[in-house]
């Protein structure tokens, strides 16, 4: 299994959410159900407020692979609260891939919001 996996060649990106996906962004959100654990739901006007508030910290999830960008496979909003950052959503796309790539690589280090915000 793991063989398979490297010779995808996949790749995980976070990137700030953008005008560009805004509307992918909402929709992940507002039709994802399986590991969303607090099923929030947020509209397009809510998600652009968020990106824009100095309070939270919203990054897009993309995978790439030898077949090509898999676009935004995943939201992560997370909100401060003094002097932490609380995770208020967290969603990716139920694929084997996706969950193959989340064991292997993103289970390395649970830890991803932190480096991320410094």
């Amino acid at each position: 299994m793991d063989e398979f996996l490297t010779s995808l060649g996949m790749t995980i990106e976070f990137h700030a959410f953008d005008a560009v996906n805004l509307g992918r962004i909402a929709q992940l959100i507002n039709k994802t159900n399986q590991f969303n654990l607090t099923t929030r739901r947020y509209t397009q006007s809510e998600v652009k407020t968020m990106s824009r508030s100095p309070d939270c910290l919203t990054f897009q999830i993309r995978l790439r692979d030898r077949f090509g960008d898999n676009g935004v496979i995943g939201v992560v909003v997370a909100r401060k609260k003094d002097a932490i950052y609380d995770i208020d959503t967290w969603l990716n796309l139920p694929s084997h891939r996706v969950t193959a790539l989340g064991r292997k690589e993103l289970g390395q280090d649970r830890n991803i919001v932190g480096p991320i915000a410094e």
